[in-house]
């Protein structure tokens, strides 16, 4: 099989459908944002641990590999459509009565159109793709109960990438690329666009979109790509790190989330940069320490009154803070300080993140960063001179 040349979907699909377990795979919200993640479609990528959607796969350019992730998740949605309707169609024909297609050939010309650049002002080199082709598959998905509005939803998104990058009041030429190219690739009528453009390059602020009627995964995919835009910059200062912050309390995207999608936009820098023509430079590690620490203290602030009850209740982990005010707490105390600061902190939803494993090997990270006046805030001082 070979992606280049014509005829390859027919040998992907035989595979797949030979392959591929379809009987009992739940593909709901949260299950597909999950998986198409890891591709992942959603940035431009499709990392070279995807072996799975073929044996070969590690043996293509990328972008023969983007096509065929993309074609995985094609079918694989259209199985879960089909099982769920108890349809007794296949994969394939499913796809051809649905895209209103003739043959497994327009198919193939189909996801070809889908998966390269639109614009050739933007191939900087032979793996540049089309950074919206994860739409497609989301309006595959959504379809059978509603419509997705794909180029309302670029506009959405690319807005909140424009307004993370200017919440430093200044604009980084990567960041101006990296949206230039979301916009250059999207389905948004030129007169939009170059409102858009006029926003990101004479620096206009704006009013946030409204996602309020918007699925959940299209909601994580519009802080996604928000954080992706301020990432593209050597640091994330502490007004874009706010901007971010409010960005996920108004998206309702939970910490374990926010840190996910942190997570792999390194990995994205660390492995893939080859692969994306927008990002030059590698994340420095200490612009990972300063967004570590940062939003921990914007999450203590946020519950400061709940975690001083927490702590004014447990009255041994009470008497070691306040010991550690005056001395040098021992080995035990401290081992007993950190188990009981994490039961602590597993009582703030937002601090979820200690739930997972290896969570609590953060606690010394918040231990050392958190400043005294949030350690032992103003209530909890005066509450200590009276007892």
């Amino acid at each position: 099989m070979n992606p280049t040349v014509g005829d390859w979907l027919l040998s992907y699909y035989k595979h797949f459908n030979n392959e591929v377990d379809n009987t009992s795979f739940v593909l709901d919200e949260n299950n597909l944002y999950q998986e198409l993640i890891k591709s992942p479609l959603v940035f431009g990528v499709a990392y070279i641990e995807q072996n799975y959607v073929h044996p070969d796969f590690d043996k293509w350019n990328f972008r023969s590999q983007f096509k065929i992730v993309f074609s995985y998740w094609l079918f694989k949605i259209a199985s879960y459509q089909i099982r769920i309707s108890n349809n007794q169609q296949s994969p394939i024909d499913y796809c051809l009565e649905n895209l209103q297609l003739k043959n497994i050939s327009d198919l193939e010309t189909w996801i070809e159109q889908i998966c390269k650049v639109p614009n050739k002002r933007f191939i900087t080199h032979a793996n540049d793709t089309h950074v919206w082709a994860f739409l497609w598959l989301l309006d595959w998905y959504y379809r059978p109960v509603q419509k997705l509005d794909k180029t309302e939803i670029q506009n959405k998104i690319i807005q909140s990438m424009i307004l993370a990058a200017l919440s430093n009041n200044d604009v980084s030429t990567v960041e101006h690329k990296l949206i230039e190219r979301y916009i250059e690739h999207s389905s948004i009528e030129k007169d939009r666009q170059q409102v858009l453009n006029k926003y990101l390059t004479e620096k206009i602020i704006f009013d946030k979109p409204n996602y309020q009627n918007e699925p959940y995964i299209i909601r994580k995919i519009a802080y996604d790509l928000s954080l992706l835009a301020l990432m593209t910059d050597y640091e994330i200062e502490e007004s874009e790190l706010t901007y971010i912050n409010q960005l996920a309390d108004q998206l309702n995207i939970d910490l374990k989330a926010q840190y996910a999608t942190f997570s792999i936009i390194q990995h994205l820098h660390l492995n893939c940069s080859h692969q994306l023509p927008y990002m030059q430079k590698t994340y420095s590690l200490n612009a990972i320490k300063h967004t570590v620490s940062y939003n921990f203290k914007y999450i203590v602030k946020k519950n400061a009154s709940m975690i001083v009850n927490e702590i004014k209740e447990s009255k041994e982990l009470l008497s070691l803070l306040r010991k550690s005010v005056d001395e040098n707490l021992s080995e035990e105390e401290r081992k007993k300080l950190k188990a009981q600061a994490v039961d602590l902190l597993k009582t703030i939803p937002s601090l979820a993140i200690f739930m997972i494993p290896g969570g609590s090997i953060l606690l010394p990270i918040i231990l050392k960063i958190l400043p005294p006046d949030l350690l032992y805030p103003s209530s909890f001082l005066n509450d200590k001179d009276k007892d």
